[in-house]
């Protein structure tokens, strides 16, 4: 790659891109910044070999016609060329060839991508995802919202990726397979990179205020790469083309994990990737002093369960639940300096908010100013009925914080047909 790479750069909110050598993006990632590697899948061949693996997959799912279609339209149109259960199978068949060759991707990023010169351990679960624009995928909601294909055909919410059972210290690695625009593409929220952030589920509360995000568009071939840590999510795609990206992870030290379990899907250590002993790959990291010590935490816990489930009391039932509290896991997975986001604002009188502020009104309304003139609308957002008082005001538009939604504050209408608009409330009609 040498002589033909472009330099890294680290992004900003206000769309500057600052240079940054690519040795050096690893260590700005872990400090939080977001790093945009232009080219480099297209360099090392890894976007060859993902878009010659989908190519293979729709001519087994759909046919040959529809796979010379699909070269010559571009990935992005994928969704003009398979129906909803094709463009399932196509994912899942693209995925299963491209599985066995992840491992070896991850290390030819990490060395000769970003650098690495000591050995680091490659998170062994990785994710190909096909986001159809939402007013195709609405007409395929019953199959894309399965279990199986969630996070792969819709869009993610916000979330940290130790939510998902990934290391603490893990760096997320966003492969764009095709272009990526603004309007369907990934978001990463900056304002809460040092905050506590409380979870429902595996995704942010939706009291929680995250603040705007940080919205990337990028070319097929390009590598975005952040921290982990960082809450981050995906755009509802209000575009006419599909993304395609994969995710895969790493760890430059021994990956530290909220539990045994989350070490038991495995990081591979990198120098045996690619060799004949890549199968004990992972054995390094079940042998740190993490995962031992976790494990003994569940057998010790497992056998307070069950002595309590045949003994019963409440003495015992007291006594089991200290026990778990005690062996709960406990380390930092927050940078320093952390703070509690705040609250979505509640006013009485909407007249007094500040130029681009949202506020609630009540458990249904919500009220913004926006260049000046106080607009009324309804608090949940017609997607997934996110609460639109921990949005946030853009362009003169009212964006949901779930997945960055879209909505005209005078129409109370988005992008997508499929949506129903806003109810809208006449100018200070807060009775």
């Amino acid at each position: 790659m040498a002589g033909t790479e472009e330099p890294a750069a680290i992004l900003r909110r206000d769309g500057a891109r600052l240079p940054i050598a690519r040795t050096d993006v690893v260590a700005a990632v872990k400090a939080g910044e977001v790093v945009l590697v232009p080219g480099a899948l297209r360099q090392l061949g890894i976007l060859d070999q993902i878009v010659a693996a989908i190519l293979t997959a729709v001519r087994e799912v759909a046919g040959p016609t529809q796979a010379d279609a699909l070269r010559r339209l571009g990935l992005e149109r994928i969704h003009e060329v398979l129906d909803g259960a094709q463009l399932e199978a196509a994912l899942h068949q693209s995925h299963a060839r491209l599985q066995p060759r992840y491992p070896s991707f991850l290390k030819a990023i990490g060395v000769e991508a970003l650098g690495l010169r000591r050995p680091f351990y490659a998170h062994a679960v990785q994710v190909l995802r096909f986001l159809a624009p939402h007013d195709v995928a609405a007409r395929h909601a019953e199959l894309f919202l399965q279990k199986k294909n969630l996070g792969r055909l819709d869009p993610h919410a916000p979330h940290r990726d130790h939510w998902f059972d990934v290391p603490l210290n893990a760096v997320n690695l966003w492969l764009a397979i095709s272009a990526v625009a603004e309007d369907n593409g990934v978001t990463v929220f900056p304002d809460a990179w040092a905050a506590e952030v409380a979870q429902s589920g595996r995704y942010v509360r939706g009291d929680q205020l995250i603040g705007a995000p940080l919205r990337v568009a990028c070319e097929a071939g390009d590598l975005l790469v952040f921290h982990g840590h960082h809450v981050h999510g995906a755009v509802l795609n209000t575009s006419r083309a599909t993304r395609i990206a994969a995710t895969m992870r790493l760890c430059s030290e021994r990956p530290v994990a909220p539990s045994a379990a989350a070490l038991d899907g495995g990081c591979l250590w990198s120098p045996l990737i690619g060799t004949r002993f890549e199968a004990y790959a992972a054995t390094a990291a079940r042998l740190s002093w993490i995962h031992l010590l976790e494990r003994s935490k569940q057998t010790i816990s497992a056998g307070v369960g069950a002595l309590e489930k045949r003994v019963g009391g409440a003495p015992l039932r007291s006594l089991g639940r200290l026990t778990r509290r005690a062996l709960r896991y406990r380390r930092g997975d927050s940078p320093p300096g952390r703070a509690t986001v705040p609250r979505p604002l509640s006013v009485d009188d909407p007249a007094a908010l500040a130029d681009g502020q949202i506020a609630a009104i009540d458990d249904t309304r919500c009220a913004a100013r926006i260049g000046g003139r106080v607009f009324v609308f309804g608090r949940r957002c017609p997607h997934e009925q996110a609460d639109l008082a921990a949005g946030y005001v853009k362009d003169g538009r009212v964006h949901c914080p779930r997945h960055d939604y879209p909505i005209d504050p005078t129409t109370g209408r988005g992008p997508c047909e499929t949506l129903a608009p806003l109810p809208l409330y006449a100018e200070g009609s807060v009775a």
